[in-house]
């Protein structure tokens, strides 16, 4: 078994597809989830509007979007927020 800790990122295929199937799940996608769901998104053109209709805004979601651009130096998280979340 292999134990090494592997950090994804919002651009991997297996993790977007992972994302796809819980965002098209009953359930609710976690936070992080979200953020990396609407920054696919983003990065391909499309509004996220319609999902963010459908899922709770948190105020720990607003924060894990706000550190992740801190910590990646990936301002889009940042642009989701002021552009998609004013709204909400």
């Amino acid at each position: 078994m292999d134990d090494r800790f592997t950090l994804g990122t919002w651009d991997d295929e297996k993790r977007i597809a992972y994302i796809q199937s819980r965002v098209d799940s009953d359930g609710e996608p976690t936070d992080l989830d979200k953020a990396q769901f609407l920054r696919y998104r983003w990065e391909h053109g499309k509004d996220g509007s319609d999902d963010l209709g459908m899922w709770e805004i948190t105020d720990d979601f607003r924060e894990l979007c706000e550190g992740l651009a801190n910590a990646t130096g990936d301002d889009t998280y940042r642009n989701i927020l002021e552009s998609r979340l004013n709204d909400y």
